[in-house]
Formats: structure tokens, C-alpha cells, sequence
């Protein structure tokens, strides 16, 4: 039949991770919101601040690959600088508006920050695996818009589940 298109099993099942993965983490970001949204704050400080250090540290000195086959320009020294920049963000924040436990603050750093750095690189695995290289037109040059909220997909569950964690601890 014309202008029909097929969906494969996988396909199908992707199509429920995602709206899982999307729905986890708009009900976090409400969650933290009501909560306090100072938090929404830190989480959106923290990942953002991964995306730009890794981004700028990547450039400036960035030889070794970190997973070439996924994310070509993705590299160790990347990693590194973003690992730097989004502690000292998420570090600052606290002093600023949270006062959490270091244990927590440290916790809370990690998760996120290995959060992002998965949502991002499952980004890049879904486009390599569709074979596209941008997820839409709305914002060119940017890779899609998925691109600028793949990090906040991921990492906002786990922050958030960090800060209930150790509200009953």
C-alpha cells in the first residue's frame, strides 16, 4: 500500500523507552520544582555547565577519543574539563542556595554529571543507529533539538532521585 510506513519491533520499543525517558524526567523537574526550584536551578547548572566545559575543553586540548564509534568527537580531555567545571558549578550553587552535605553535594555531582554524559551519548548512539545527523530543523547547526535536552533527559531523574534519597536518610 502506498504511502504507508512500516515500524519495525524495535522501533516500536524505542519509541517507548523515549516516551518513558521523556515522562521520567518532565515529572522530576515538576517534582524539584515544587519541592524547591532552586533545584531545577542546580540541575539545569550543573549539566549545562558539563555541556560547555566538556565542549570547550574538548576543543582546546582534546586528543584521546573517549567512545569514537558513538560520538567521534567526544574525547578524555573533554570529559575531564567538564568533570571540573560542573563540580565547581554544583559546588558554588550549593554554597549560594542549598547548604547540602558534602556526602550528598558529592553524590548528587557524580550522578548528574554521569547522567548527562549518558543521555548525551545515547543521543548520538539513536542518530548514528537511524543514520541522521541532526534530530530536527528547529535549531540548525545545533544538531536538533534533542540534542540541547539530551543531558536534562537523563540527569534530572537521577538528580532527582539523589535529593529524595537523602531527604529520608
Amino acid at each position: 500500500e502506498r504511502g504507508r510506513t512500516e515500524v519495525s519491533v524495535t522501533g516500536r520499543i524505542w519509541a517507548i523507552v523515549g516516551v518513558f525517558v521523556f515522562f521520567s524526567a518532565v515529572s522530576s523537574i515538576g517534582y524539584l520544582f515544587t519541592k524547591a526550584p532552586i533545584y531545577v536551578f542546580v540541575l539545569l547548572g550543573t549539566i549545562w555547565s558539563a555541556d560547555i566545559f566538556s565542549y570547550v575543553g574538548g576543543k582546546c586540548v582534546g586528543r584521546r577519543k573517549f567512545v569514537s564509534r558513538t560520538s567521534p568527537k567526544k574525547t578524555w580531555e573533554g570529559v575531564f574539563t567538564g568533570a571540573i567545571g560542573s563540580g565547581t558549578t554544583i559546588w558554588v550553587l550549593n554554597d549560594l542556595f542549598l547548604s547540602l552535605q558534602d556526602i550528598t553535594l558529592v553524590f548528587l555531582f557524580l550522578i548528574t554529571f554521569f547522567g548527562s554524559i549518558v543521555g548525551d551519548l545515547l543521543e548520538s548512539f539513536l542518530k548514528r543507529t537511524a543514520k541522521i545527523k541532526h534530530t530536527g530543523r528547529l535549531l540548525p547547526g545545533h544538531g536538533g533539538m534533542l540534542d540541547r535536552i539530551d543531558s536534562v533527559l537523563a540527569a534530572a531523574p537521577a538528580f532527582t532521585s539523589v535529593i529524595v534519597l537523602a531527604e529520608l536518610l
